[in-house]
Formats: structure tokens, sequence, C-alpha cells
């Protein structure tokens, strides 16, 4: 009884949330700040220094001259990585990716059938794993899956006619 109006209460209180979502626009200022930040990161992100050079040379060749050398100790194997860099003997460094901006406006994708399904079992009261989830999941036949299937098919609709108002609004808004 005592867990049922704080339910009603949670419910309650994430409906009005998701409705305020459902109109939520950043502002200009946020837009903009967001911009910069991104614009920044980008221009850093070709500027490493000499220092971080080496030492992401030193991450990526440590273990290749260790294993060539297993009689060598730290400062040895060190000082040998320290003669390839400054003979040029470089090993090509990955280069970290770039995280792309999402638009805060864009509609967010769908729950998958899976995702249908675990959502179902944690509001009907069961408290468990992700893991056990997935292994009923997992042990379900094609006709227990198919609502959740039909339900993902059904959301991936929506969310496709969401992202191609958006792109059109977005389009509008660019003309303008």
């Amino acid at each position: 009884q005592n867990k049922e109006k704080y339910v009603a209460a949670y419910l309650k209180d994430k409906a009005r949330y998701e409705e305020e979502m459902k109109n939520y626009q950043p502002s200009q200022q946020f837009l903009e700040k967001k911009a910069e930040q991104v614009k920044k990161q980008k221009e850093q992100a070709g500027t490493e220094t000499a220092m971080e050079k080496y030492f992401a040379f030193l991450l990526t060749s440590w273990r290749k001259v260790s294993e060539e050398n297993p009689s060598l100790g730290g400062k040895e194997v060190q000082e040998m990585a320290w003669q390839q860099w400054t003979r040029g003997e470089l090993v090509e460094v990955k280069q970290k990716k770039v995280k792309m901006v999402r638009d805060p406006a864009a509609p967010k994708k769908p729950l998958t059938a899976f995702f249908l399904f675990q959502k179902k079992m944690r509001m009907g009261g069961l408290a468990m794993t992700s893991k056990a989830v997935a292994e009923m999941w997992n042990n379900l036949d094609g006709e227990v899956r198919q609502p959740f299937k039909e339900g993902e098919e059904e959301l991936k609709g929506k969310y496709r006619k969401e992202v191609e108002d958006f792109k059109r609004k977005k389009v509008g808004e660019g003309d303008a």
C-alpha cells in the first residue's frame, strides 16, 4: 500500500517530465556555447605537444620492445624506446575519435524488442540482473517474442516519421 503511492507519484512526475521534454528547446546561448566548445575540441585534437606525442609513442612501443628483449628491465626498455624515438622509428599512433555532436532536439532512437521485454519485466516487479533477463529472452519462443517485435517495428516507424519531420523542420529553419 505504502509503495503504491510512491509509484503513482513517480509515474505522474515521469509523465510531466516527458511532456516537458517533448517541447524542450535549448536556448540559443546554450547552442552557441556548445558549438564553441566543439570547435575548440576539434582545434585541439590535432595539436599534441612533443611530450604527449612521445608518451603516446612510448605506450604503443613499450610492449613490442619488452617482448623482443625479455631480459631487459623497465629502465632499459624505456632507453631502447627513447633511442627508437630519436632515430625516428615511429610506430603509428592511433588518433582519438572525435565524438559526433548530437542535436538535443533530435528524436531519440526507439527501444529494441529486447529492451521492451526488459522494461516490461522490470515494471512487472521482477528485480533481476540484466544477465538473467537476457537469459530469459534467449529462452523465449518466437510466439512469445512476437508482441515485442511488433512493438519494436511500431516504434521504428514512429521514429522514422519523427526523423523526417525533424529534418524537414531543420531544413526549413536553414532556408529562413
